[in-house]
């Protein structure tokens, strides 16, 4: 069967999607600009409404981090970035962020994606860090158990934060083989005790007479990508994906 053919992208479609997309973040962050003037109790993020803005901050950074390399190809895209930035700023760190971060240390680098990618992106405050630095110190395994894929958000939030690259543990994602089986066993049986609900499989069906070296080995020819994230050389977590 022949491959299909490689198709270019029009030159000035893509930038004229990505000016329409920026358009769109604009319109949405300023829309928000009314409820950053007005107190939030630190609590807020129990609320939807409160969750919908963590989310829209977090997505539209993660937006600016994709747009970014393309800041150079036209004037639109790099106003647009620009504008955009320094709009998300007092979202990315406004007080009920920062207050979240101070009364709920396990979370505090989910609440401060904003604030990690608008640093990596040129536009830091050394303030925030030193915040999110001391919630941090409370130690890599406090706070809740989480999904393999969220361990892992986690690990590449560590080596996205300028200052952690520099002082913060070592983290290495790594594609898996059979002769990874152990580590891999490690982890996957951990993510099905305390995560059922997030896979296919069963714990009892990787249990006794199905816990093999030789299933295990098998398991990681199968075709699938498997990372495996360590930091600090131990073995933090786990995902999979054809």
């Amino acid at each position: 069967m022949p491959a299909n053919p490689v198709v270019r992208w029009d030159h000035a479609d893509l930038i004229r999607r990505v000016v329409d997309v920026l358009d769109l973040a604009l319109r949405m962050v300023r829309s928000m600009a009314d409820t950053t003037a007005a107190p939030v109790p630190a609590t807020r993020d129990l609320s939807v409404a409160g969750r919908m803005r963590e989310k829209a901050v977090s997505d539209t950074a993660m937006l600016l981090l994709c747009v970014e390399p393309l800041s150079t190809l036209d004037d639109r895209i790099r106003d647009r970035f620009e504008t955009l930035a320094v709009l998300l700023l007092p979202h990315a760190r406004h007080d009920d962020v920062l207050a979240g971060m101070c009364l709920d240390p396990a979370t505090a680098r989910d609440r401060s994606i904003g604030h990690i990618i608008l640093s990596r992106l040129g536009f830091p405050d050394p303030r925030v860090d030193a915040l999110l630095s001391r919630s941090l110190a409370m130690g890599p395994n406090f706070g809740p158990e989480r999904l393999p894929h969220r361990v892992l958000e986690q690990a590449w939030l560590v080596a996205a934060r300028p200052r952690a690259r520099e002082s913060g543990p070592m983290v290495v994602l790594r594609v898996l083989g059979p002769d990874d089986w152990a580590d891999w066993r490690e982890l996957r049986l951990a993510a099905l005790r305390n995560a059922p609900e997030a896979f296919g499989a069963k714990l009892a069906d990787w249990q006794g007479d199905g816990d093999t070296e030789q299933r295990w080995r098998a398991r990681l020819r199968g075709g699938t990508h498997d990372l495996l994230a360590r930091v600090d050389g131990e073995p933090a977590g786990m995902v999979s994906g054809k």
